[in-house]
C-alpha cells in the first residue's frame, strides 16, 4: 500500500464511499493508543499503526503491518455462512458494548471450527 502522507484523515469522499459499502466504525490500534470511533472521526498515523479494523454489519476492512508493509484484507458477509455472534462489555465512556461475529467452517471430517472473527457494531 503506497503511503504518501504519514497521517491520513478521512476525507468526506472517502467516508461517503465507506458508508456506501456499509462501513460505519473504526477500531484503531497504534503503538501508543487505541480508539473506537465512528468512521467519520477515524485518523490513522501510519508510523504508529499496529492494525486498524474498519467495519459495519456485513463488511470489514482489516489493515495490518506485515514486515515493512501494510496489508489490507476485505471481508464481506455472504448469506450461506454459519455465524455465531457475541458481545464484549467495554469500559469506556462513549461505548458500552462491542459486538463480534465468529464465522464457522468445517474440516474434511465435518468438525466445526471458528475460521474468522471480526467486530461488527459498537453501542
Amino acid at each position: 500500500m503506497p503511503i504518501e502522507e504519514q497521517i491520513i484523515e478521512m476525507t468526506p469522499e472517502a467516508i461517503a464511499d465507506l458508508r456506501e459499502q456499509g462501513v460505519e466504525w473504526a477500531l484503531i490500534y497504534h503503538y501508543d493508543s487505541m480508539c473506537y470511533t465512528p468512521i467519520e472521526k477515524a485518523c490513522i498515523d501510519w508510523d504508529l499503526l499496529v492494525e486498524a479494523r474498519l467495519f459495519g454489519e456485513e463488511k470489514e476492512i482489516h489493515i495490518f503491518k506485515l514486515g515493512d508493509q501494510f496489508k489490507k484484507v476485505v471481508w464481506q458477509d455472504t448469506p450461506q455462512q454459519d455465524v455465531m455472534t457475541t458481545s464484549v462489555i467495554l469500559n469506556t465512556p462513549q461505548y458500552k458494548t462491542l459486538y463480534i461475529k465468529k464465522y464457522i467452517d468445517y474440516d474434511e471430517d465435518r468438525q466445526a471450527y471458528i475460521s474468522y472473527v471480526r467486530p461488527y457494531r459498537l453501542d
